[in-house]
């Protein structure tokens, strides 16, 4: 797919994928001066990493001649800058935290902001500056999950005392999710308490290296994206080419003549 006369965007791998290792197909540099590989990996462990390396070959077959590009390889760790991930609280909820640190598109961080269930059952709870949730029905002292869930998107959400930079919370039965409003512009690391008491799993985190086609061996014309992931997990993976490599033409005698 062109984006325009000098900007190629292709898939290289879809979003089907359950992969612990691949390698994508090998793209033609020869008219393109660069290329961006990105690659997501999703529904994995929170300790998980995933790591792409650029490799090299003299044609789309590769065989033989294929191997890793110089200085072209990135790991993910993927509980740090994901850009969604799904948090499973259990029944003692409430006795424990999940400290989250929002990330600008830029790299910087916002302050770290933990998020913790109210310390023992039967306390009120305060929902805002100290951010506890108040996870138990205070009429017979038992925690309830689906309100534990409900007010930790609360807070989160909230504008004073929430996750800031287009971080957003929502709600299911039994899980909470924390995503980017804004695709790429915001991202999350997170750690807990006690990952017993708070399940978390990331639903998609996103790796990306640049090459230049000068950084190819000579006699090399083509680049794909090898990936190894710690577990194996759903990957997907795409290369934007772009900046023209001008082709020199080789004069003819009917060329000269209209040059003079």
């Amino acid at each position: 797919m062109h984006l325009n006369k000098e900007v190629k965007i292709d898939v290289l791998l879809t979003g089907t994928a359950v992969v612990t290792s691949t390698t994508t197909a090998y793209v033609d540099m020869q008219d393109y001066s660069r290329a961006l590989f990105v690659w997501t990996v999703g529904q994995v462990a929170s300790d998980a990493t995933s790591t792409g390396t650029v490799y090299q070959a003299v044609n789309g077959s590769a065989g033989t001649s294929a191997t890793g590009l110089a200085s072209t390889t990135a790991t993910v760790s993927v509980h740090t800058k994901c850009v969604r991930f799904t948090v499973t609280p259990s029944a003692s909820a409430q006795t424990s935290a999940i400290t989250i640190t929002t990330y600008r598109d830029d790299g910087t961080a916002y302050d770290a902001l933990t998020f913790t269930g109210v310390p023992s059952l039967g306390t009120a709870g305060n929902t805002t500056a100290s951010r506890y949730a108040a996870v138990n029905d205070t009429a017979n002292g038992t925690a309830i999950i689906s309100t534990a869930i409900t007010n930790f998107c609360l807070l989160m959400n909230d504008a004073t005392y929430g996750l800031k930079g287009g971080a957003y919370a929502s709600a299911a039965s039994t899980t909470f999710t924390v995503r980017s409003l804004g695709v790429g512009n915001t991202s999350f690391t997170f750690t807990s308490s006690n990952t017993t008491n708070f399940t978390v799993a990331v639903d998609e985190a996103i790796g990306a290296i640049e090459v230049s086609a000068s950084s190819l061996s000579d006699g090399f014309t083509h680049l794909a994206l090898y990936i190894l992931n710690s577990t194996s997990c759903h990957t997907s993976a795409y290369v934007v080419r772009g900046g023209s490599k001008r082709k020199v033409r080789e004069l003819n005698a009917a060329d000269i003549a209209v040059l003079g």
